[in-house]
């Protein structure tokens, strides 16, 4: 019987979740990029980004890092001794949320891609999203 249960105990106190690129829209409007996302784009503080929102497939959006006409990203409060990097816009999160037909009081997490494209967007993975009900 044991063989058919996965064993969790304290083998895994010290163990770490392994994160994937996201990018968090909360209803607030904060859009927050985690570490592995910064990483993977190689965000700095002051970097512009636009995003892309396909007109004829709603639910299909991209994100590109751009040189001007970008909304700027900055640095927000430390997190466990890493600065997380965010910007905000209440428009671009209600539009998504509209567009992945979601409450506007839900926040979303969404995978990045692992790669940009031709165009140098990269895909938000937004038939993978996680989402929390903020109270």
């Amino acid at each position: 019987m044991k063989e058919n249960f996965i064993s969790y105990g304290d083998d895994c106190l010290h163990a770490k979740a392994t994160l994937e690129p996201c990018i968090s829209f909360s209803k607030s409007g904060l859009i927050r990029f985690n570490g592995r996302a910064v990483e993977l784009l190689t965000l700095r503080e002051g970097d512009q980004v636009k995003f892309f929102q396909n007109k004829r497939l709603p639910k299909e959006w991209y994100l590109a890092i751009v040189k001007k006409e970008g909304i700027p990203i900055r640095n927000t409060s430390s997190v466990q001794g890493r600065n997380v990097l965010a910007l905000n816009s209440s428009f671009i999160v209600r539009t998504m949320q509209k567009s992945l037909e979601l409450s506007s009081d839900i926040s979303i997490t969404v995978p990045v891609g692992v790669a940009p494209d031709e165009n140098g967007w990269w895909s938000l993975i937004t038939s993978a999203y996680k989402k929390a009900k903020l109270v």
